[in-house]
């Protein structure tokens, strides 16, 4: 009988110890959140080049203290593959991405490193998890058409046309150029590196908490560079950046 006593806590032991072991394991593989922070110095000037590097590097420290596992993929890592795993979330429960470099007109395609396309229908092709929620693309004409680029990564047209007027509260925000996009080294308005400026405070003001949104990070970076609210700045009324779908959207609060 003594021995009896001893054996079976002995026995629940070791299954309670097998049962967090596997529990654990379970937590570290499904339960994640990724950010990718990608550039492409294709036909790129050196001095925007450097600049790009500073603002991928402070994205992926900010999306780090939000809880993401963050990528730095500028330059040589940002491949036509590794764009495209991006987009897709590698797996991710939910995942958000950053892009800057050139693109085409009429939102068709992206460049990856070595100036290969990365076309709108790719993006669309890995997106069917709709793992990546929020995606900025700091490249020209990518917000232009609805249902190319912001369809490709969103995989879907279901969103509001105007997320930071009329946010539809679905959890899938893009965020792009109408017009051209302003190089982030240069300067916008009355400020010098605006662009780079105002892409920290972005990811500064989301990485706040969990009540942070992303209409209010546009707000506080714009009121930050220039003085005044997004909708009244020059990345809105002179190169045409625009909000799809929710504007509402907390980043911070999205689960691992």
């Amino acid at each position: 009988m003594e021995e009896t006593r001893h054996t079976v806590p002995k026995r629940l032991l070791l299954m309670l110890i097998m049962f967090l072991l596997v529990a654990t394991n379970i937590s570290s593989v499904s339960a994640t959140k990724n950010s990718y922070a990608l550039g492409s110095r294709y036909d790129v000037a050196s001095y925007e080049i450097a600049e790009a590097e500073k603002v991928c590097n402070h994205i992926v420290y900010r999306s780090g203290q939000m809880g993401f596992t963050s990528y730095d993929w500028y330059g040589s890592a940002s491949t036509e593959s590794n764009i495209l795993l991006a987009a897709s979330g590698n797996d991710a429960n939910n995942a958000i991405v950053f892009y800057i470099g050139h693109g085409a007109d009429d939102s068709y395609l992206i460049f990856d490193d070595n100036g290969a396309y990365v076309w709108y229908d790719e993006v669309y092709a890995v997106t069917g998890a709709q793992r990546t929620k929020f995606v900025f693309l700091w490249s020209c004409y990518q917000a232009e058409v609805k249902d190319r680029m912001p369809k490709g990564w969103l995989h879907t047209t279901s969103v509001s046309d105007d997320g930071y007027h009329n946010p539809d509260y679905g959890g899938l925000t893009f965020i792009g150029f109408k017009g051209s996009a302003p190089f982030i080294s240069l300067k916008i308005g009355d400020r010098d590196k605006a662009g780079a400026k105002f892409i920290n405070v972005t990811y500064d003001v989301l990485a706040v908490g969990t009540d942070s949104y992303v209409n209010e990070a546009l707000n506080i970076a714009s009121i930050n560079v220039w003085g005044v609210v997004w909708d009244k700045s020059p990345l809105y009324e002179v190169y045409g950046m625009w909000v799809y779908g929710d504007g509402s959207l907390s980043v911070y609060g999205l689960s691992g």
